[in-house]
């Protein structure tokens, strides 16, 4: 079962109170009345990244589901703190909205984020097919990079798991009768992925690399961050996020 995290925006005004920064609609769909909402794709932060969620608060560290391993973790700003106790009225009402399907419920300020080692190393693991195996290997791999998609387990009664030395062989042999007589290749990176997924479907490889926390969670960086340093002062601007399963 995925996890997914519910993320708004407060800045604190003049005399000291919160106040929410998202876009905030009527919910046509709520029982409630007068139900609010941030429609999903407005929130300041809606993807599913695992990795983001064990730094914020914790959450599937190390695991996916089912208890699967997926790495050694991180070490998190702080475990869940709580919803804060002068947090706005709406925010606190689509709280209590989600009952008991939220948890993990917590809030930190620009600054905390700001503050907070994101240089910090971790070591991952996951299953990758073998066509996202080789796009890893030629493109990622020595550059630091973790693969472009990954999970952490797969199963099926057609699946067989390859070690890295034998997804190795058995790519380079479908690499070696794409050759010409000259010895160079007659096909380009896409077509040999195409190769590979015909002629490996099933295949999978469990694989490890490490990686600053920063590249694990990239657009909560590039997009997120500077949208809320626009907000105001580091310490005046905060999230407050829950997670459902």
């Amino acid at each position: 079962m995925g996890c997914d995290i519910h993320l708004y925006v407060e800045k604190r005004v003049a005399k000291g109170n919160w106040v929410p920064v998202d876009k905030w609609i009527p919910d046509k769909d709520s029982e409630e009345k007068g139900g609010l909402m941030v429609p999903y794709d407005k929130c300041y932060y809606f993807d599913r990244n695992y990795n983001l969620f064990a730094i914020l608060a914790d959450v599937r560290n190390g695991r996916g589901f089912a208890g699967t391993d997926t790495g050694e973790g991180f070490n998190p700003i702080s475990v869940a703190r709580g919803l804060p106790s002068d947090v706005s009225t709406k925010i606190q009402r689509e709280f209590y909205h989600w009952g008991n399907d939220a948890h993990s419920v917590s809030f930190h300020t620009v600054k905390d984020l700001l503050e907070y080692d994101w240089t910090q190393v971790s070591n991952l693991r996951g299953v990758v097919s073998a066509v996202e195996y080789y796009g890893w290997k030629r493109w990622n791999r020595d550059h630091g990079e973790g693969p472009e998609g990954y999970c952490a387990d797969v199963g099926g009664t057609k699946v067989l798991f390859l070690s890295p030395n034998e997804m190795d062989r058995q790519i380079q042999d479908l690499e070696k009768r794409d050759l010409d007589k000259t010895g160079e290749r007659c096909v380009n990176f896409r077509e040999m992925e195409k190769i590979i997924g015909e002629k490996m479907p099933h295949c999978y490889c469990r694989i490890e690399w490490k990686q600053p926390y920063y590249k694990t969670c990239r657009s909560f960086w590039s997009d997120t961050i500077p949208r809320l340093l626009r907000l105001g002062k580091p310490e005046d601007v905060r999230i407050v996020f829950w997670f459902d399963n």
